[in-house]
Protein backbone atom coordinates (compact mmCIF):
# COMPACT_ATOMS: atom_id res chain seq x y z
CA UNK A 1 0.00 0.00 0.00
CA UNK A 2 1.65 3.51 -0.94
CA UNK A 3 -0.41 6.54 -0.47
CA UNK A 4 2.11 8.42 -3.34
CA UNK A 5 3.77 10.70 -1.06
CA UNK A 6 6.16 8.69 0.33
CA UNK A 7 9.60 10.65 0.98
CA UNK A 8 12.79 9.79 -0.17
CA UNK A 9 14.25 8.32 3.06
CA UNK A 10 11.33 5.82 2.81
CA UNK A 11 11.84 2.40 1.89
CA UNK A 12 8.88 0.59 0.76
CA UNK A 13 8.92 -2.94 0.94
CA UNK A 14 6.90 -5.68 0.54
CA UNK A 15 5.87 -8.60 2.98
CA UNK A 16 3.55 -11.25 3.51
CA UNK A 17 2.92 -13.14 6.78
CA UNK A 18 0.12 -15.94 6.83
CA UNK A 19 -0.08 -16.28 10.36
CA UNK A 20 -1.90 -14.77 13.09
CA UNK A 21 -0.10 -11.92 14.89
CA UNK A 22 0.86 -12.18 18.23
CA UNK A 23 0.26 -8.74 20.08
CA UNK A 24 1.19 -8.68 23.99
CA UNK A 25 -1.15 -6.32 24.90
CA UNK A 26 -4.23 -7.18 22.42
CA UNK A 27 -3.83 -11.08 21.74
CA UNK A 28 -3.51 -12.91 19.08
CA UNK A 29 -5.19 -11.15 15.47
CA UNK A 30 -5.16 -10.95 11.57
CA UNK A 31 -2.22 -9.21 10.00
CA UNK A 32 -2.61 -6.33 8.70
CA UNK A 33 -2.74 -5.12 5.22
CA UNK A 34 -0.07 -2.37 5.82
CA UNK A 35 2.49 -1.04 9.14
CA UNK A 36 4.81 1.92 9.05
CA UNK A 37 7.93 0.59 11.23
CA UNK A 38 10.04 3.32 11.91
CA UNK A 39 13.85 2.34 12.95
CA UNK A 40 14.48 0.13 15.24
CA UNK A 41 11.16 -1.61 14.78
CA UNK A 42 8.96 1.04 15.90
CA UNK A 43 5.49 0.66 14.91
CA UNK A 44 4.32 4.37 13.72
CA UNK A 45 0.79 3.55 11.78
CA UNK A 46 -1.29 0.60 10.70
CA UNK A 47 -3.61 -0.16 7.90
CA UNK A 48 -5.88 -1.04 6.28
CA UNK A 49 -6.22 1.90 3.52
CA UNK A 50 -3.94 4.79 3.00
CA UNK A 51 -6.18 6.92 6.11
CA UNK A 52 -3.89 8.40 8.27
CA UNK A 53 -0.60 7.47 6.46
CA UNK A 54 0.21 10.78 4.64
CA UNK A 55 -0.20 12.12 8.35
CA UNK A 56 2.04 9.44 10.11
CA UNK A 57 4.69 9.82 7.01
CA UNK A 58 4.78 13.88 8.18
CA UNK A 59 5.14 12.87 12.10
CA UNK A 60 7.78 10.76 11.61
CA UNK A 61 10.03 12.31 8.51
CA UNK A 62 8.71 15.48 8.45
CA UNK A 63 7.07 17.20 5.27
CA UNK A 64 8.31 17.96 1.87
CA UNK A 65 8.94 21.28 2.69
CA UNK A 66 10.72 20.93 5.78
CA UNK A 67 12.55 18.23 4.59
CA UNK A 68 14.49 20.62 1.72
CA UNK A 69 14.76 23.02 4.74
CA UNK A 70 12.27 25.87 3.64
CA UNK A 71 8.65 26.32 6.39
CA UNK A 72 5.68 24.37 5.37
Amino acid sequence: MDSGHRPECVDLVWARYDAAWGLSLLGEGDAPSAVLVRPYGHVAWVGGSTDGLDAALAKWCGTAAGRAGTVA
